[in-house]
């Protein structure tokens, strides 16, 4: 189960891990695409703005050099002259057709000549006399009611004022031309807007568009600065993200702003379609792994069946052979006494020795059987764990083994409560304590310490220290297998199994056991007791 959940753990972390890298790439890659975009758009606009005041500038200059006050006076006083001065001005018209649509030159009188552009002649002239209309002595400039702006120049012979040339800017015509070499409808759109920032023109829709942050674009366009800002447009009861760049103008002493816009939907769709393909070859991967990772647990679990089936065989096998293996012992025991009280004791002494070995010898199998099936019984049996007084627990397994121990060999500190099967605890300190007596040294007398460890948040720290022979610390780990004997020592019972029980039980417990020990310095056992302990 264990195996499982490191599995699980691993492909877990390895899961976010790569979901993490993903969005991180993801995440890095629009906002790459966003300043590509962004720097795109700033340098658009910026362009298109230098190139609207070049144009308002050069005409501005060109006004002036296209028409004079010789012109004036051929146009107006001489009709067999006035061809010159109409093909200036035809070239002129034809010059900024984009940007203007009419050019009136008035005298002081009020007569006013008026040409119109058109599609076939780019030129249309009309003569007005005496219109009265309001002269005006310094350049001026003007919104008409259709939101043109009427820029008028004035001609001067000296100091005199002699003329008012007036040109209309078509500012929707001018800048919807101007803006159809930028705009894609579904992802690039551009608008004109005024120092207050109301839209008067712009190519998204047909619709009114409302910016988000009117306040920022005003700022802009009045500080005459330009700017790259994200924002949302309101246009048909819709909203988009968009990100725009702002660049102010001035047009005639009028300040605009011009805002070239891209929707991030199309920023989102590139960033997907790039990124598309190593999305589709991450799922296909753990899909595999996935798949791969359900055959290795699907067959790890039959397989674990099958071995947990075998072991509770071997288990149930054990029990039973050291079960009935009782039997012919019993015998074996029943035999030799009968045949040993035969026996002269004083002709027959050679065989009564071998019959004392028999019994010896049988007297250990009985324990190594009892043992077997103890161990056996530990791993059929589910626990039952109750609160266990060890000082209650190590007291009676002195009052049982009084025949070896007294109080000169044992010293026991205040030990804590744990949670444990009684029986099992009892014979773990059973075997432990049985260990220290059979390796004791001859010449010394045995000691025993049983006091508490180090404090521990997750276990209770129990240690048993004797002054027996010891062993050399290579066989630390060793130490707990079966039928392992470590340091020989003549006429001792051990059986070889007890500190494998000890070991099994304390694995049953979920806590741990160790070993310390040097040759001729005696062993240090350390029990780890888990403080919340469940049935299990």
């Amino acid at each position: 189960m264990k195996f499982y959940k490191n599995i699980i753990f691993f492909i877990t972390v390895i899961t976010l891990i790569v979901i993490a890298l993903n969005v991180f790439f993801y995440t890095s890659f629009y906002n790459q695409q966003l300043k590509t975009h962004g720097l795109i758009l700033s340098r658009q606009v910026k362009y298109t703005g230098n190139q609207v005041e070049d144009n308002i500038n050069n005409l501005k200059n060109d006004l002036n050099f296209y028409f004079n006050k010789y012109d004036f006076y051929q146009l107006f006083n001489d009709k067999n002259l006035q061809s010159e001065p109409i093909r200036k001005i035809r070239q002129f018209f034809i010059k900024y057709n984009d940007l203007i649509s009419s050019i009136e030159i008035t005298d002081k009188k009020g007569n006013t000549f008026i040409f119109d552009g058109n599609t076939e002649n780019y030129f249309n002239k009309t003569y007005l006399e005496n219109l009265k209309n309001k002269f005006l002595l310094k350049n001026a400039v003007n919104y008409d009611s259709t939101k043109n702006l009427i820029y008028t120049s004035i001609l001067k012979d000296g100091n005199d004022v002699i003329a008012n040339i007036k040109v209309k800017v078509e500012l929707i015509t001018y800048f919807e031309i101007l803006f159809k070499q930028y705009h894609v409808n579904h992802q690039y759109f551009q608008s004109l807007v005024n120092n207050e920032g109301e839209v008067i023109f712009q190519n998204l829709t047909t619709s009114i568009i409302f910016y988000r942050d009117k306040l920022l674009i005003k700022k802009s366009i009045n500080e005459n600065f330009e700017d790259l800002i994200n924002q949302n447009v309101s246009y048909n009861n819709n909203k988009e993200d968009i990100i725009s760049g702002i660049y102010p103008i001035n047009i005639f002493g009028y300040k605009f702003g011009l805002i070239f816009s891209e929707k991030k939907s199309s920023i989102y769709d590139i960033v997907l379609r790039k990124t598309g393909l190593i999305s589709f070859f991450t799922i296909l991967t753990f899909i595999v792994i996935l798949i791969i990772f359900q055959n290795l647990v699907k067959t790890l679990k039959q397989n674990e069946i099958v071995l947990k089936q075998r072991n509770l065989d071997l288990e149930q096998l054990t029990f039973s052979a050291s079960h009935h293996l009782q039997e012919p012992l019993r015998k074996t025991f029943i035999f030799s006494d009968r045949l040993s009280s035969k026996l002269n004791v004083e002709t027959n002494k050679q065989e009564l020795e071998i019959l004392r070995k028999i019994q010896g010898f049988s007297h250990n199998m009985r324990q190594m059987l009892n043992s077997l099936l103890f161990y056996s019984e530990i791993n059929l049996k589910g626990n039952k764990f109750e609160i266990i007084n060890l000082n209650n627990v190590i007291q009676s397994i002195i009052k049982e083994k009084s025949t070896y121990l007294s109080e000169e060999n044992i010293i026991i500190s205040n030990l804590p409560e744990i949670t444990g099967d009684i029986k099992q605890i009892k014979i773990l300190f059973t075997q432990i304590i049985d260990n220290c007596i059979n390796f004791a040294k001859k010449d010394n007398i045995l000691k025993i310490e049983i006091f508490q460890g180090e404090k521990n948040k997750n276990y209770h720290l129990i240690k048993i220290k004797d002054n027996g022979v010891g062993f050399d610390k290579k066989y630390n780990e060793l130490i707990f297998q079966p039928f392992q004997q470590l340091t020989p020592v003549e006429g001792s019972n051990r059986n070889g199994i007890g500190l494998t029980l000890a070991s099994k039980i304390i694995e049953k417990h979920k806590g741990k056991i160790y070993a310390e020990g040097n040759l001729n310095e005696g062993c240090i056992i350390t029990i780890e007791f888990l403080k919340k302990l469940k049935n299990g």
